[in-house]
């Protein structure tokens, strides 16, 4: 069932902080995904690679537009690998963001 809210984040052009500082600004599309659980061989993998894999989603693959960006919760999300299914599903493999909050 798809029954998480995100928002994903497309990059839409600049502003800037108090020093001049260019600062990236999104747009946010927002959808339902079905979230998965994280098996214990992918967490293992991702670990072997310093990756820590922090969610996996699925979303339909007419939605996601090769965005690296997911806010779930408030929470920015890298999307770190993406498996096609099938042509109704994609899967979106995501670490948490340290910088943007």
């Amino acid at each position: 069932m798809f029954d998480v809210e995100i928002a994903l984040l497309t990059e839409n052009g600049f502003t800037r902080d108090k020093i001049g500082n260019k600062i990236p600004t999104y747009a946010k599309n927002a959808l339902f995904a079905r979230e998965l659980p994280i098996t214990r061989n992918e967490y293992y993998t991702a670990g072997q690679n310093n990756v820590e894999l922090s969610r996996a989603i699925i979303v339909h693959p007419f939605e996601y537009d090769g965005q690296k960006l997911i806010e779930i919760d408030n929470t920015t999300y890298s999307v770190t690998r993406t498996y096609k299914r099938n042509n109704e599903e994609i899967e979106l493999y995501l670490t948490q963001r340290v910088g943007r909050q």
